[in-house]
């Protein structure tokens, strides 16, 4: 499942149950500021545009990827 940061909000429902049913997620970030919160829990690849900004979020949020890239999410995917 492909979110893009700014529908984190509206997301909720959605990242609950891709928890439960193992399903993979990845949220583009790019262009909006990461606020961590509850919902890195369910993410597996986080996309954003700052390289100091992936390495301290690959770090501290326990998300298993994350990238600081300007490609194609498509081209991503594992």
């Amino acid at each position: 499942m492909v979110i893009k940061g700014s529908e984190l909000p509206q997301a909720t429902a959605a990242l609950a149950f891709s928890e439960l049913e193992d399903v993979l997620v990845v949220v583009d970030h790019r262009g909006i500021d990461v606020e961590e919160g509850l919902w890195m829990r369910a993410v597996h690849l986080l996309l954003v545009w700052d390289v100091d900004e992936a390495i301290a979020l690959q770090e501290t949020s326990g998300i298993t990827k994350v990238m600081a890239t300007d490609q194609p999410v498509e081209l991503l995917l594992w």
